[in-house]
């Protein structure tokens, strides 16, 4: 494995600086991902995405997380869209 040092810091500024300028996370987060794919290996980083994402995707727990927290995320934005006010506590 090669050894990146201090250019391993790169996504993780791409994602802060990006997050802050746009205050957008999901673009954020993928677009680092976008950048350490790049760092890694330039010339497959479609091949790469997809077997990163089908081996993380295959486990069952984070899965059920993802769902989870996407159908919680949508609820939370059906009731904000209905004018309610979400009072957690």
């Amino acid at each position: 494995m090669e050894e990146y040092g201090i250019l391993s810091l790169i996504p993780t500024l791409v994602v802060l600086v990006m997050a802050i300028i746009t205050k957008r996370t999901i673009e954020s987060l993928l677009a680092g991902a976008l950048v350490g794919l790049l760092m890694f290996q330039p010339l497959n980083v479609i091949t790469q995405g997809s077997d990163i994402l089908l081996s993380v995707l295959g486990n069952d727990t984070v899965t059920w997380i993802i769902l989870v927290c996407g159908l919680f995320g949508s609820l939370i934005a059906l009731l904000v869209k209905n004018g309610r006010r979400v009072k957690f506590w």
